[in-house]
């Protein structure tokens, strides 16, 4: 369909030719998926991947917003080239409108621009908050960012060991 991931929101509104919002309704998980200029080469690539997966497996039932500079709704399911900055604050505000209703999972290699925005932010919500760090192991500045991420809401945090493995990361968290 078009220029639209299989299992997409807007590929599910679009294939039973109903509103978006009537879709999104349906949405149980939102990810939230870093493409800022760090998460440029292979970690881009397996997220692409992974999120193409994630959608086609579970059609309708993830909404996918990405965060560079700014951060923004993929109805059609394509994640941006990497680029920019990373203004989590801004996704996780853009995402709240759906607090209460479904679970989130950010993915990133933990390094926002504005760190204890992105947690007072955080620590509104009611939904859990899960995190999927992506990056090398011995980044502990990174990786204790996310786990705090998801702990001011209850959430899980994985650490990615092998980026091509994200899929399977991403759909264990949708199972747990």
């Amino acid at each position: 369909m078009g220029n639209l991931i299989k299992g997409s929101v807007g590929y599910v509104a679009k294939e039973r030719s109903i509103p978006l919002p009537a879709v999104l309704s349906a949405v149980e998980v939102v990810i939230l998926v870093d493409t800022s200029g760090s998460m440029g080469g292979d970690k881009i690539r397996h997220a692409r991947k992974a999120m193409e997966d994630i959608q086609g497996r579970n059609s309708g039932k993830c909404g996918i917003i990405h965060f560079g500079s700014t951060a923004e709704w993929l109805f059609h399911g394509i994640l941006p080239a990497a680029g920019g900055s990373t203004n989590l604050a801004k996704a996780l505000s853009l995402a709240k409108d759906m607090d209460g209703l479904v679970k989130y999972i950010v993915i990133s290699d933990g390094y926002p621009d504005n760190p204890d925005r992105a947690l007072a932010i955080a620590k509104t919500y009611s939904s859990q908050i899960d995190t999927i760090f992506i990056g090398d192991d011995r980044d502990t500045a990174g990786k204790n960012f996310l786990l705090s991420l998801s702990r001011v809401s209850s959430g899980r945090s994985l650490g990615v060991r092998d980026v091509a493995n994200l899929s399977s990361d991403v759909q264990r968290l949708l199972t747990m």
